[in-house]
Formats: structure tokens, sequence, C-alpha cells
């Protein structure tokens, strides 16, 4: 009986958290497409070239400000991939050359 509880509570937990893991990867691949610095018409460009709705793009810059994977400034109204995410990134593409599945790094060949 506890080992059988013990698999069931780890399909409750272990789900919901690949399920966050994929979206967040899901994210970083679309910043990826990004050039470094970019404004917001760009990103509302690429999420609808995504499938994606223009208006999620608000909702988008506030999660990648919010994880510190883009800054913004104020004088030139473009947002900045912030070197801590560029390097983030950077590992991520060299786990999926030895093998890791892109979709879990998010990161493009």
């Amino acid at each position: 009986y506890l080992v059988r509880l013990d698999i069931c509570r780890g399909r409750f937990i272990i789900g919901p958290l690949n399920k966050l893991v994929d979206k967040l990867a899901q994210d970083m691949a679309s910043l990826d497409d990004l050039p470094n610095t970019f404004n917001e018409t760009q990103l509302e460009a690429l999420r609808i070239s995504l499938g994606k709705s223009k208006e999620g793009t608000n909702g988008q810059l506030r999660k990648w400000l919010f994880r510190k994977f883009i800054t913004y400034s104020n004088q030139t109204g473009m947002y900045t991939k912030t070197e801590e995410y560029l390097k983030m990134s950077d590992v991520g593409c060299k786990m999926s050359d030895v093998g890791c599945k892109m979709s879990d790094v998010g990161c493009k060949k």
C-alpha cells in the first residue's frame, strides 16, 4: 500500500511539474526566435506567426521581465535579453548536443 501511495503521489507532483517545464521551454524557445534587442511589435509578429494571440503579448513580456529573461529601456522603448538568459540559453543548446531533447532545454538547432 505504501509503495502504491508513493507512486500515486509522484504522479500528482511530476505531471504538473513536467507541464511547467514544458511551458517554460516554450517561452524560452520563442524568446530565442527574437533578436537580442527587440520591441513589442516584433514580439507581436512572432506570436502571430506561432499561432498565438496578439493580446497575450503584454503578459508574455511581464513574465519574461519577472523571470529576468529580459530588461526594458524607458529611453529607447526596447527590450534586451539579459546576460543570465543568454548564458542559460547557450548552456541549454550545448546540452542538446549531447543527447537532451531540445524541447527540454528550450533551444533550436
